[in-house]
């Protein structure tokens, strides 16, 4: 499952709002029914999320409208096929990240009280019933509910556009986080020749908001996927996850990830696995990336190593501190 922003005006995409539409339809009367049309979901002040399948097919959407009051949740909808996934979950997630990073600190919704599944969602990631907002008027075929969203939360939950917490955390342009040691580690386990070199290059990432495995979770929690490209001294790719935490206390967080990086190091090919263990107190990151042990493999094994991650210039750039068995 893969979950972005994207434009509404997409063939599957608008064959799905049509099938939210169809069941929709079959619940309330049009006078009870509140749908933005398509025009009004490709507004500036829109941001609309799309969920998709391993195929790439649409299956699930949502949108928040963001206005001077707050935002207001709209269109949430997942296909069939796509339920039990989580996916609705992690769509929330993300709206309410992009709500929150546009300085939207109240998020409210109208739904209807023959959809239980939604009502059970919302209540369950915070949501409580409130009285008619807006142009609404009662109607006893409209629930309201709304939610604040933590003014003080870290940049960890800013939209896949913003520049990720849990890789960056939150650094100033050309800032380094602090490693836990100055140089690559070397196994005492090994007796055979080493050598030692330093990389450097530029990457780029994306992250996909998921939804924990516990669906009762603190709100607090977060999940993602990772996926990045690296261009330099290491050429290739990686794929992960993620788990962070925020707390009440601006500037104090959390993260670990761990990653699987498969390309060429230095001219020799092979694959590794990257530990990350980041905290940032009161504004003050801390940051290790190392390389798990034995985790090389190919013409890396037996890699060891200390990465770390800079943004200069509005460039994400990595360097790495690495030791490798000598070549005969």
């Amino acid at each position: 499952m893969h979950i972005a922003l994207e434009s509404p005006d997409q063939p599957d995409v608008i064959a799905l709002i049509a099938e939210l539409d169809a069941y929709q339809d079959t619940l309330y009367p049009p006078e009870s029914r509140h749908a933005l049309a398509l025009t009004s979901l490709k507004q500036p002040h829109v941001r609309f999320a799309v969920a998709r399948d391993a195929a790439a097919q649409a299956i699930g959407c949502g949108a928040v409208v963001l206005g001077a009051e707050g935002g207001e949740l709209k269109r949430m909808y997942v296909h069939p096929r796509g339920r039990g996934q989580g996916v609705a979950k992690a769509m929330l997630a993300l709206l309410e990240a992009e709500a929150r990073h546009a300085g939207c600190h109240l998020l409210k919704l109208e739904t209807g009280p023959y959809q239980p599944e939604a009502l059970g969602l919302y209540a369950r990631s915070g949501y409580e019933r409130c009285g008619p907002f807006g142009k609404y008027t009662n109607d006893p075929l409209s629930v309201f509910m709304q939610k604040r969203l933590a003014a003080n939360m870290p940049s960890a939950f800013a939209g896949l556009a913003v520049l990720a917490f849990a890789l960056l955390l939150g650094l100033a342009p050309g800032e380094r986080a602090h490693a836990q040691s100055a140089s690559a580690p070397t196994s005492s386990a090994s007796k055979e020749k080493t050598m030692s070199a330093h990389a450097s290059g530029l990457f780029e990432v994306k992250l996909s908001p998921q939804a924990l495995g516990d669906a009762n979770a603190d709100a607090s929690l977060g999940r993602m996927l990772i996926d990045k490209s690296f261009s330099g001294d290491l050429v290739g790719t990686s794929k992960g996850e993620m788990l962070m935490a925020g707390t009440a206390v601006k500037g104090s967080a959390g993260y670990v990830a761990i990653e699987r990086v498969t390309g060429a190091l230095g001219g020799r090919s092979g694959s590794f696995v990257l530990q990350h263990t980041g905290t940032m107190n009161r504004g003050v990151p801390q940051l290790s990336v190392t390389v798990v042990p034995d985790s090389g493999s190919g013409q890396l094994l037996g890699l060891t190593g200390l990465l770390a991650i800079i943004i200069a210039d509005g460039k994400h750039r990595y360097e790495f501190d690495y030791t490798l068995p000598a070549q005969e």
